[in-house]
C-alpha cells in the first residue's frame, strides 16, 4: 500500500518547499530542497518525519454492550496523561496522533467499574475495554 504525504517545515525562516513525500511500509523517502527566503539551497538540515498512530476501541460492560460517556485516558509510561477520548453512544472511542512507545489505556466508570491495558504502541491499534 502506497501512501503519499506534504509536508512544509518553517524554521527560523527556514522554508521546505511541500514536496510530495512516499510512504510504503515504514520506509520513507523525501524529495525536495530546502532554501533560505532568499531562495538560496541550504545544507545540513535535518527533517525528521514521525509516525504517528490511531488506537480504536470500544468500553463495554460483561454482557458485551456499549457504554456511553465514558472517558477513556490514555497514560505514559511515567503515568502522565497524554490524551483522552469519550465514549459515544454505543461505547466507542478514537485517540489520534500518538507516537509510538509503551502506554496505559484507564477507563472507569462510577455503575460498571473500571479497566486499565498496558499496550506497546507501534502501529493503528483496535482495542476493547471490558468494564467490571
Amino acid at each position: 500500500m502506497k501512501t503519499s504525504y506534504k509536508i512544509s517545515l518553517l524554521l527560523l525562516g527556514l522554508l521546505l518547499l511541500q514536496q510530495p513525500l512516499s510512504a510504503k511500509t515504514k520506509k520513507y523517502t523525501i524529495k525536495g530542497i530546502v532554501e533560505d527566503i532568499d531562495g538560496e539551497g541550504i545544507k545540513g538540515v535535518v527533517v525528521v518525519l514521525l509516525d504517528y498512530f490511531t488506537i480504536k476501541g470500544t468500553v463495554e460492560d460483561i454482557d458485551g454492550e456499549g457504554i456511553k460517556g465514558v472517558v477513556v485516558v490514555l497514560l505514559d509510561s511515567d503515568g502522565n496523561e497524554v490524551k483522552d477520548d469519550k465514549t459515544g453512544r454505543k461505547g466507542a472511542f478514537k485517540i489520534k496522533k500518538i507516537e509510538e512507545g509503551e502506554y496505559s489505556l484507564v477507563a472507569e466508570d462510577d455503575d460498571f467499574g473500571s479497566a486499565s491495558k498496558e499496550i506497546e504502541l507501534n502501529d493503528d491499534l483496535k482495542i476493547i475495554l471490558v468494564l467490571s
